[in-house]
């Protein structure tokens, strides 16, 4: 908690510790947070889940990043980090849609990932 004058908005980041995964492993955690919150949950399809946040969020973004252990320049954690935004009065619903999506998520349409697999792979071809 940052007590910092923000007009009214709650800015919320999860980080989960990614330390446990292999490096291999850490490629499917990327992958994982392109496909965060874009996928059915055991609650609802993905085209109400994403109207539900659109409808009570300033935004809903998911990252992988490395902080470094202690200070120490050639060691690092890795995180995966969840943020959300919305005002005051949204933050009930800002915590239930950081719970569906992060817990309920329903991974086993095929169809779905490889769509969202190839339009990761699409935008990272057009960075490199």
């Amino acid at each position: 908690f940052v007590p910092t004058f923000t007009k009214g908005i709650n800015y919320v980041g999860l980080y989960f510790n990614l330390s446990c995964l292999t490096e291999d492993e850490l490629f499917y955690a990327d992958i994982l947070s392109d496909i965060l919150g874009r996928v059915d949950t055991s609650e609802r399809g993905y085209e109400a889940l994403a109207k539900d946040i659109n409808m009570n969020l300033g935004g809903l973004s998911s990252d992988i990043t490395a902080i470094s252990k202690d200070g120490k320049r050639d060691e690092f954690t890795p995180l995966m980090i969840v943020r959300a935004k919305a005002l005051h009065s949204k933050l009930p619903d800002l915590c239930r849609l950081i719970n569906e999506v992060v817990k309920k998520a329903d991974y086993s349409d095929d169809s779905r990932l490889t769509e969202l697999v190839q339009e990761s792979k699409a935008i990272w071809d057009n960075e490199a």
